[in-house]
């Protein structure tokens, strides 16, 4: 699946379900780990849309902070949403929990 058919208003709505499925939980860095399961938030959200390890490695953007990812995708209607998102993903990879992550992006940029 190409990102550009990405939904991301679905998957703001995959990361709050994650986040609230796994609180706990605490990875950093990629959308994917190197056999091909996802590994932070977004990239469980990703996942649930059929985007793969294989989608991003094209470019290297296994890493990319989503905001840039999507770039060209990104619209007046979209873009807030995806910015929510980037704060969730920029939270955790500074090592916070999913939850923490998600409380962070409301407090700054609630959707």
């Amino acid at each position: 699946m190409e990102i550009s058919n990405l939904d991301i208003a679905l998957l703001a709505e995959h990361v709050r379900k994650f986040a609230e499925a796994e609180p706990h939980m605490v990875v950093q860095c990629q959308y994917f780990y190197d056999n091909g399961n996802p590994q932070c938030i977004v990239g469980h959200g990703m996942a649930l849309q059929g985007i793969t390890r294989a989608d991003l490695e094209d470019e290297d953007r296994n890493g990319t902070y989503i905001v840039t990812l999507l770039g060209d995708v990104l619209d007046d209607d979209n873009r807030h949403t995806a910015a929510w998102i980037g704060k969730v993903q920029s939270r955790q990879d500074q090592g916070y929990t999913w939850a923490d992550a998600v409380v962070y992006a409301d407090d700054i940029n609630a959707l």
